[in-house]
């Protein structure tokens, strides 16, 4: 029995479930509770982010990553929350379309809040580079109370499979987003003096004479 349970928790992403994940939530407690084992720490996945800042309506990359020998994966279920756990932020504006999909419909039978596209999944078991990106772009309202992170979880096909680390981030202030670049200040030009007169002329005076 408990072999089965181990089995079947390492092909939920990919082999027992080729078209995407079946929940539209992730964390380590829910799936050990569910299937009987722990998350696969040790095979290295992560994301890595092109900027831990976001500012609404300015797209965040994000990468799936790999410390160890891994060089390609099969399943993903990805998002970004804030307080509330029950709503997903942003839209997922730019990602391979052919094997990847919008977790829509499984998100909102769940009763979570958020857009159509602020949660992807896997399309099928086919072998994803680990040069693989996601372009996440935040929506008017997702700043409104955090804290706010990225959550995923990851799996090869058929094995090992992780829950990531959650990873934070933070949304720029206002007077931040706003704040204009600083111009160097043009150097003052000082005026110069006649000798004969000791009287002071303008620089242009100065060329003319």
């Amino acid at each position: 029995m408990k072999t089965s349970l181990i089995t079947s928790a390492i092909l939920l992403l990919t082999s027992a479930l080729p078209s995407g994940a079946p929940k539209c939530a992730i964390n380590k407690d829910v799936i050990a509770a569910g299937h009987g084992t722990p998350t696969d720490e040790a095979a290295g996945f992560n994301l890595s982010l092109s900027s831990d800042k976001a500012e609404i309506g300015k797209p965040i990359i994000i990468t799936v990553t790999n410390t160890g020998p891994q060089t390609e994966f099969g399943g993903i279920l990805m998002y970004a929350q804030g307080k509330d756990e029950k709503k997903h932020l942003g839209q997922f504006t730019k990602m391979d379309e052919e094997n990847f999909r919008f977790q829509t419909e499984v998100c909102k039978d769940l009763g979570f809040a958020g857009d159509d596209k602020s949660t992807v999944t896997h399309k099928n078991s086919n072998k994803k580079q680990l040069t693989t990106t996601f372009e996440w772009t935040p929506l008017p309202g997702d700043d409104a109370e955090g804290p706010f992170t990225f959550h995923a979880v990851i799996a090869t096909n058929p094995v090992p499979w992780q829950v990531i680390e959650p990873i934070p981030f933070t949304f720029l202030t206002n007077n931040e987003a706003a704040a204009p670049q600083t111009l160097p200040a043009e150097p003052q030009m000082l005026p110069t003096y006649n000798n004969e007169n000791n009287a002071a002329t303008s620089p242009q005076q100065n060329n003319a004479g």
